[in-house]
């Protein structure tokens, strides 16, 4: 969990410093659910992943005249900061849909909730 406090501090960001505090509480308490939900957690594949896009983005910046891109340190830390958001979506997804399963096979007369805090209620 030292290491987004870390990216935040690469990225020279008060908000991921504030946001890297609140993410190290709820992953250690949920690192778990992660696991079980299928995120992609290889860093191999990760680091694959974080290259395509830096080299998407930096030759879309070229085309537009810009600069934001080109700096490679802050763009891999961006595009990793990117990419795990992007994982953490994935599982809260899942997490919703297998909830919403769950419920409708113990109650199938009760109407599921739309979001994932009203399923979590529910249990």
């Amino acid at each position: 969990m030292g290491e987004l406090r870390q990216l935040a501090e690469q990225l020279q960001c008060k908000f991921f410093r504030a946001a890297a505090h609140f993410w190290m509480r709820l992953v250690c308490r949920s690192s778990y659910i992660v696991v079980a939900a299928g995120a992609n957690l290889v860093p191999r594949e990760e680091k694959e992943r974080v290259a395509v896009r830096i080299n998407c983005l930096t030759q879309q910046d070229m085309e537009a005249g810009g600069f934001f891109w080109m700096d490679r340190d802050r763009a891999t830390v961006l595009a990793t900061v990117q990419d795990r958001a992007h994982q953490v979506s994935r599982v809260l997804r899942q997490v919703k849909t297998s909830l919403a399963s769950i419920l409708h096979v113990m109650f199938p007369l009760d109407e599921a909730p739309s979001t994932l805090w009203g399923l979590l209620a529910k249990f």
